[in-house]
């Protein structure tokens, strides 16, 4: 992707010489842009944004919560992070927005945790994450009319004079989508080389991607998904006995939602997504579903009818 961030030179020039169809405003706001050092230096940190954006979900619990989470003991909440540098530090902004910085955070287990269990199998990391094969759908895609009519129209809108590969285009998308401000709604000056039809036709193809490496593509996803299900089903009964806690808060990868989804049945279309047809109105949407900061919050309530707990 930073390769790909110097040819905002090429289109400046491509223009000036009467190529390329970007409106001179976009060829000048995309010339002007310059990347954030951080970005490309520090590749598996949070960003100030996601940092941001973690900081909000705390406080918004907080507020939410706030009888039930005013005064928390040690014992009676439990933080934990899967493996990774972003997710770990991504807590630390939980924790500020929650209002209570020194609170306990569980060390990551990098062998082994049930918030990341496909981590520790071999057979999905060969047999699925690393296995083409389960790529097949999005390969087929990729060589589809639709998705070449999108190489097609971003090689004339940006006037390169090189063929865009697949690999070109995703870094192109990428730097729209990393480049943007999602809190402040300001889109990258990267995001002028598409169109509407652009972004739905790639959206789709990394939805491709998704869905047979981490939904409903592949049956050991929805089983992966049913382990984290399995905890919050023992804490629900734990804490019904009046020997749980009042907040647990597990933070982990996007591949991980979109196994629990699949075990709650959640945003199941009718018939898979395939690389032949894309359906515009299907339910497994990657960029809806598990964007960063994506967050299921589950909620036990005791109620009282005819003088009967429940």
């Amino acid at each position: 992707m930073i390769d790909l961030t110097t040819m905002k030179y090429d289109i400046k020039m491509n223009h000036e010489n009467g190529k390329g169809s970007m409106c001179a405003q976009d060829v000048e706001n995309l010339y002007n842009w310059e990347a954030d050092p951080n970005m490309f230096k520090n590749l598996h940190q949070i960003a100030g944004e996601g940092y941001q954006e973690m900081y909000g979900i705390g406080y918004r619990l907080r507020k939410t919560f706030k009888d039930l989470l005013k005064s928390l003991g040690d014992k009676d909440y439990k933080i934990r992070p899967a493996y990774g540098a972003w997710i770990e530090n991504g807590v630390k902004g939980f924790v500020e927005g929650f209002g209570n910085t020194s609170m306990i955070i569980q060390k990551s287990n990098a062998d082994y945790d049930i918030i990341a269990p496909y981590e520790a199998c071999s057979f999905y990391r060969n047999e699925v994450r690393y296995n083409q094969e389960t790529f097949a759908e999005s390969y087929k895609y990729q060589n589809s009319s639709e998705f070449l009519a999108v190489k097609h129209r971003i090689q004339k809108r940006t006037g390169a004079d090189f063929t865009l590969s697949n690999r070109n285009i995703t870094a192109l998308y990428d730097l729209c989508r990393f480049t943007s401000s999602g809190l402040n709604n300001e889109l990258s000056p990267w995001c002028a080389i598409f169109n509407k039809e652009d972004f739905q036709v790639i959206e789709y193809e990394g939805d491709l991607r998704h869905f047979y490496r981490n939904g409903y593509g592949n049956p050991l996803n929805e089983i992966f998904g049913r382990i984290p299900l399995a905890d919050l089903l023992e804490s629900f009964k734990t804490a019904k006995n009046g020997k749980g806690k009042k907040l647990t808060v597990y933070f982990t990868h996007a591949t991980m939602m979109d196994m629990v989804y699949s075990a709650l049945g959640l945003f199941k279309d009718q018939i898979p997504l395939n690389g032949t047809f894309r359906n515009p109105e299907r339910k497994w949407r990657s960029s809806k579903i598990a964007p960063f900061a994506a967050n299921l919050i589950v909620t036990l309530n005791r109620f009282v009818i005819k003088q009967r707990l429940f």
